[in-house]
């Protein structure tokens, strides 16, 4: 069999194309007598690079494969560097047609024998130079780079205070106000929240927010993107409505920009002009550390449920509150005592996703999973239908065939940054940007569903469970009871308060350790009913509708009659139905536990 392998990357010319490298390959092998059924062609596809090892190009890959399985016995390709720009990789795949006694034909060389040691040297000459070229390119945009520092001009994004004028920083006035004022503020004692959010209601736009006002047509500037970095997804959003926050004030007040000093590559250059002086700068350091909204109180309070709450609205941790009652007529500890949506301490994020009752809700959590025999039973039956390895499988293929296609992305955008010009870096230096945070998003679900996978695959999932129940001991100190939650579950969603017959019920979803399955509960004031809810997709028969009267006469305290409509959107995005399991939760007063 004849194994044409194809590749194109962005910096060939029109003539290399694709199509022109097929044709090329089937007329050598219409003269050399090769039938289509005796032929494959290894299409890697247009801009993936030369110097990406073997095993991130599908084609390569297979090519490789093939030729180990003897499959493939001649190769062909127009020009060595088809195969690489980079002499190790040529190396290695030249290792391996010498190994399996295959021959390789290349467009502008013709025939070889690797097994004769001067084929072998030519090659890697050729190939040493075919990598000098990258590196030579790489070499040069650093010296460029260099360049331009050293004599005062722009590289990368300028930091707020400063626009761009023949190319080299110059102080904008305005912005330079603003600079000033965090400074000065911050020296009487501000901290960044309160600078933060005074500039807020003082319609001070950010740096993002005037690029936009300043450029509309360039929709480069109009969103950006942020990484969940627990689950990988990456999130966009608009930059119109960009505001001042903690970390973009603490990263001014660290910027040595503003007393005429930049950095690059370890040197220090001066700028012709300061925006404030170096006493005011260090003044500024060395009050910092009083400022204690920078850092945070200590957290002293024992928060069983902390990392694990997660508010479904806006995706961010719920945190631990307790506020001391100090009422000397009161014999209350706390006046406050919940996990709230951490959104609440942000000036960028406002959520009015509700707050959980610490004693209640961890007094639950505990009582579901370390007592409640029908939670192993549940599982049992969930472990029992799980036919999803072959999915997760799927995923994996589907995220790595992903990153690939953005790393070559990432790749040709880092050669046009060298063939434009640094001068015209900042809109491709933004698609960068943004390709790098897709790129670290799903690695970082590879490494998820790699986990997953291999837990699926070598963890017996209930045993996990019932080994916890069984050891349990209610005299545990708090640290037992922490590391055994985190044994079995991943993460606790609150989905947000929901209106059923006039009353306001609060729903969670729990995920499970090691399972895709998710238990959903809802529950009100007092917090000492939790009822275990069934997602019905399909039509609801006779027998659910009643089951579906009993859940609202559980959730109401009352007899059958007289029922109001049960709205059924949970699930905002697609409605559903919910019935109780029947395994409800009762929290009695023995079973409340409390750890401060």
């Amino acid at each position: 069999m004849l194994g044409i392998y194809v590749r194109l990357s962005v910096e060939d010319e029109e003539s290399n194309s694709i199509q022109n490298q097929i044709d090329e390959a089937l007329k050598y092998a219409k003269l050399n007598n090769y039938e289509d059924s005796q032929i494959i062609i290894y299409n890697e596809g247009e801009g993936v690079k030369g110097s990406i090892p073997i095993k991130q190009r599908s084609e390569l890959s297979r090519l490789v494969q093939d030729i180990k399985s003897e499959k493939i016995k001649i190769v062909y390709t127009r020009k060595q560097n088809r195969i690489s720009r980079k002499l190790k990789i040529l190396d290695e795949f030249l290792t391996i047609i010498e190994k399996y006694k295959t021959l390789i034909y290349f467009g502008d060389k013709g025939l070889l024998d690797l097994s004769l040691p001067a084929s072998k040297m030519v090659l890697q000459v050729f190939g040493a130079m075919d990598e000098f070229a990258p590196n030579n390119q790489s070499f040069e945009t650093k010296r460029s780079l260099q360049n331009r520092a050293s004599t005062g001009k722009i590289w990368g994004r300028l930091p707020y205070g400063y626009i761009s004028v023949d190319g080299k920083p110059v102080i904008d006035e305005y912005e330079a106000s603003v600079i000033r004022r965090i400074y000065n503020e911050s020296l009487k004692g501000s901290g960044t929240r309160k600078i933060a959010k005074g500039l807020n209601e003082d319609g001070i736009d950010t740096k993002s927010k005037r690029l936009i006002l300043q450029n509309p047509n360039k929709k480069d500037y109009k969103e950006s993107r942020i990484i969940n970095n627990k689950n990988g997804t990456v999130v966009t959003y608009n930059r119109s409505k960009s505001l001042w926050n903690q970390k973009t004030i603490y990263s001014v007040l660290r910027n040595r920009w503003y007393i005429g000093e930049r950095t690059y590559n370890g040197v220090v250059y001066k700028l012709p002009k300061a925006i404030i002086t170096k006493k005011l700068f260090n003044d500024v350091q060395s009050n910092l550390k009083k400022n204690t909204n920078n850092s945070g109180k200590d957290v002293k309070h024992k928060y069983l449920l902390k990392g694990l709450l997660i508010c479904d609205k806006c995706g961010r941790f719920y945190n631990g509150v307790r506020k001391h009652n100090n009422n000397k007529n009161s014999s209350a500890k706390y006046i406050g005592n919940y996990y709230g949506c951490s959104s609440k301490r942000s000036i960028n994020y406002e959520c009015d996703n509700f707050g959980l009752s610490i004693p209640m809700v961890e007094s639950f959590i505990i009582k579901h999973l370390l007592k409640d025999k029908s939670l192993i039973e549940h599982l049992k039956l969930v472990d029992e239908q799980d036919d999803s390895i072959s999915a997760i499988k799927d995923d994996l293929n589907s995220f790595k065939e992903q990153l690939k296609e953005q790393e070559h992305i990432r790749n040709n955008i880092e050669d046009l940054l060298f063939k434009k010009g640094i001068d015209n870096t900042e809109r491709f230096q933004i698609k960068l940007n943004n390709t790098e945070l897709n790129i670290r998003g799903l690695l970082t679900k590879i490494q998820n569903t790699e986990n997953l996978l291999e837990r699926k695959i070598n963890v017996n999932r209930v045993t996990n469970f019932k080994e916890n129940q069984e050891t349990f001991k209610p005299n545990w100190n708090f640290t037992q009871y922490q590391t055994a939650i985190k044994k079995l579950v991943d993460e606790i969603r609150i989905l947000g308060a929901k209106d059923i017959n006039d009353k306001k019920f609060f729903t969670f979803k729990i995920k499970y350790k090691d399972f895709d399955e998710y238990s959903i509960f809802t529950t009100r004031n007092p917090y000492n009913k939790w009822l275990w809810l069934n997602k019905v997709t399909k039509t609801p028969t006779q027998e659910d509708l009643e089951e579906r009267e009993r859940f609202i006469e559980l959730i109401n305290d009352t007899e059958k009659g007289d029922i109001k409509t049960f709205d059924d959107s949970l699930n905002k995005s697609k409605p559903e139905f919910y019935i109780s399991k029947g395994d409800d939760i009762l929290i009695n007063k023995e079973d409340i536990i409390e750890f401060d």
